[in-house]
C-alpha cells in the first residue's frame, strides 16, 4: 500500500512538465492544464517545496526542482525500459524452460515434439529430464513435468490431456519355450519383467470389470523403458504402453498376451507449481504440448 501524500503519476507528470517547459507545453499528452497544475501542486505541498516557476507563457524549474528533475528521470527511464522489454519478451518469447518426464514416455512422445518446438520457437531453451523418479518440482527447480498416472494430492496444478493403453507383451521364442498364459490366473507360472522390484500383483481389466492377479517377478530393470529390450531378448512378459510396441506386434516381432485384458490406463498430465505467473515462453509450450501429444500418440498408434 502507497503511504505517500503523492502517487508515482504525479512524479510521472511533473517529469513531463519538467521536460515540456511549462503546463501548457504538456498539454500535448491529452490532459487538461488544470488537472495538471492540481498535480504538481499537490506534490509541491506534499514535499513542502516549490519546484517550477509558473507564468503565463512560460515555466522554468526552482533549483530545487532542478535537483529533483535530475534525481527521479533515471527511475523512469528504468520502469520505461523495463516495461518495454517485457512487451517486446510477449512479442518475442525467450528465456529457459526446465522439464521432467519419464523416461519411456518421453522418449516415445514428448522429445520428438520438444524438437519440434525448438524449431517453432529458437530463441526458447529448454532443460528436460527422462527419468522415471518422482522428482519434486519446487525444490527441483522444475517449470513443467509430463506425469503418467495416479497424481498425490499436492498444490501442484495438473491438467489431463489423454491416456496411454497398457498391455502384455512378450516374444515369440519365449512363447516357443515357455508357452502363453491364457488365463490370468497363469501368470504367476511365468517369468515377469517389472521396473519395481516389489511388485507381486497385477490389476488387470475386462469388460469392466476389475481383478488382481499374482505374478513373480523374474527380472527388474529401470528405467522401465529397458522393460521392452528384456522382452525382446526373450526374458519373459512384461507390461508396456502399447504405441512403445505396436508396430512390433503388427510385424508378428512381438505377442500380445491375454488380448482380452488390458492394464489400468495410465492419464497423461501437464503438471506445473502454479497456474500464475507463467512466462510467456512456458505458456506456449504448454499450448503446443497440450495440442500435439494426443496427436503423436495417434501417430504411433497408427503406426
Amino acid at each position: 500500500m502507497n503511504s505517500l501524500p503523492y502517487s508515482i503519476d504525479d512524479l510521472y507528470w511533473f517529469v513531463l512538465i519538467a521536460n515540456a517547459g511549462s503546463l501548457s507545453a504538456a498539454r500535448r499528452y491529452d490532459i487538461a492544464k488544470s488537472t495538471l497544475s492540481n498535480r504538481l501542486s499537490r506534490l509541491e505541498s506534499a514535499l513542502n517545496i516549490k519546484l517550477l516557476n509558473r507564468n503565463t507563457n512560460a515555466s522554468s524549474l526552482t533549483d530545487a526542482g532542478k535537483i529533483f528533475l535530475k534525481e527521479i528521470s533515471p527511475l523512469f527511464h528504468q520502469i520505461e525500459t523495463l516495461t518495454g522489454d517485457l512487451t517486446n519478451l510477449e512479442i518475442h518469447p525467450k528465456g529457459g524452460i526446465r522439464i521432467a518426464a519419464s523416461g519411456t514416455f518421453g522418449k516415445l512422445v514428448v522429445l520428438p515434439l520438444i524438437s519440434k518446438f525448438l524449431l517453432q520457437y529458437p530463441q526458447i531453451d529448454i532443460d528436460i529430464d527422462l527419468n522415471d523418479k518422482k522428482i519434486d518440482l519446487i525444490s527441483g527447480g522444475y517449470d513443467l513435468a509430463i506425469r503418467l498416472g495416479e497424481l498425490a494430492d499436492s498444490t501442484l496444478y495438473a491438467q489431463k490431456i489423454g491416456q496411454v493403453r497398457r498391455i502384455l507383451c512378450t516374444s515369440q521364442i519365449y512363447a516357443n519355450n515357455y508357452g502363453v498364459p491364457e488365463l490370468p490366473e497363469q501368470l504367476a507360472d511365468h517369468h515377469f519383467i517389472s521396473h519395481n522390484r516389489e511388485l507381486s500383483k497385477i490389476t488387470l481389466l475386462k469388460e469392466g470389470s476389475i481383478k488382481k492377479f499374482q505374478i513373480h517377478t523374474h527380472l527388474t530393470v529401470t528405467p522401465s523403458e529397458h522393460a521392452l529390450a528384456a522382452v525382446e531378448a526373450h526374458l519373459g512378459i512384461a507390461a508396456v504402453a502399447e504405441v512403445q510396441v505396436n508396430h512390433l506386434l503388427k510385424n508378428a516381432k512381438l505377442i500380445h498376451v491375454l488380448p482380452d485384458w488390458s492394464l489400468v490406463p495410465e492419464d497423461i498430465y501437464l503438471v506445473t507449481p502454479t497456474r500464475k505467473y507463467r512466462t510467456l515462453a512456458l505458456r506456449l509450450c504448454l499450448d503446443f504440448l497440450k495440442q500435439e501429444i494426443p496427436i503423436q500418440l495417434e501417430k504411433l498408434f497408427s503406426q
